[in-house]
């Protein structure tokens, strides 16, 4: 293990090995062996301390975290506890921000950006929670013989106090999804070149770690969270090592987001944030 450590908005970032299997051609998540957990110790840690934060086992994602139920955004126990304690300032706010060592490729679309396969979170999270079912986005890709629209799936994860936090935690996953991506031309070409017949071109994809999550606690105590896991066939490790120069630079693009004018901006949002890759 290794780690980054990065002054202002980011307290540490924190690199590990793999987790997640590599799957074959044609594998899905549900062909996979048990994954282990995306999240970091530290959050499960602070799951663990606080009263409101529950952990379980995912069959598809591993272990994940949740509110006790009765304890979530809009119970009087969240109002009475959790509201009143990220308005006392002398209460810590720590978030913590977690990518995969797995990366896909996503096609033309790309994952950041207003036409970004993230931004569909829009679609898919609403005022206190995330959709449960998968969420088709199609993107354009390159094969070695041909190009042609093929589909990403995504998987959301998330709870939270409303639609203000609702589009805080969308921004923030779509601009650190642009922090860190590869891009560039794929090419493809079919037949002998120069052949009658034959044919050739490129499409412009680009790669990035297929999980983001972002998790806050207020005061001891979980105050929401929002996960996106993008599924498809192609997919490879190694993620970790080509984000650990980028991810500094989460906090840049995060801090100008106009979202985060209602909570006093993103350092009192965010308060101190870990960024982790594993």
């Amino acid at each position: 293990m290794h780690g980054f450590y990065i002054l202002g908005l980011f307290s540490a970032l924190v690199a590990a090995s793999p987790t997640l299997p590599v799957p074959s051609g044609g594998d899905t998540l549900a062909d996979l062996p048990p994954p282990k957990t995306l999240l970091s110790n530290a959050t499960l840690d602070a799951c663990a301390a606080a009263t409101n934060c529950e952990t379980y086992d995912d069959p598809l994602f591993g272990t994940r975290i949740r509110f006790v139920p009765g304890m979530e955004p809009g119970s009087e126990h969240f109002k009475r506890e959790v509201e009143n304690a990220a308005v006392d300032k002398r209460n810590q706010i720590e978030t913590h921000v977690t990518m995969s060592d797995t990366s896909i490729s996503y096609g033309h679309k790309g994952p950041a950006g207003p036409n970004g396969v993230i931004h569909n979170l829009y679609a898919i999270c609403h005022e206190g929670s995330c959709e449960t079912n998968p969420f088709t986005v199609w993107s354009h890709f390159a094969s070695q013989t041909d190009e042609a629209d093929l589909p990403l799936i995504l998987h959301a994860h998330g709870q939270y106090n409303g639609w203000d936090m609702r589009n805080i935690f969308v921004e923030a996953l779509v601009a650190a999804s642009g922090e860190g991506k590869t891009c560039g031309d794929v090419n493809w070409s079919h037949g002998n070149p120069g052949g009658a017949g034959a044919t050739s071109g490129s499409v412009y994809e680009c790669r990035q770690t297929n999980y983001i999550g972002f998790n806050r606690f207020v005061g001891g105590s979980l105050q929401g969270f929002m996960e996106v896991q993008v599924e498809r066939p192609e997919q490879g490790g190694g993620w970790c090592d080509a984000l650990s120069g980028a991810l500094g630079g989460i906090s840049g693009v995060i801090g100008v987001l106009p979202g985060f004018a209602v909570f006093g901006g993103a350092s009192a949002f965010f308060g101190s944030l870990s960024a982790f890759c594993h």
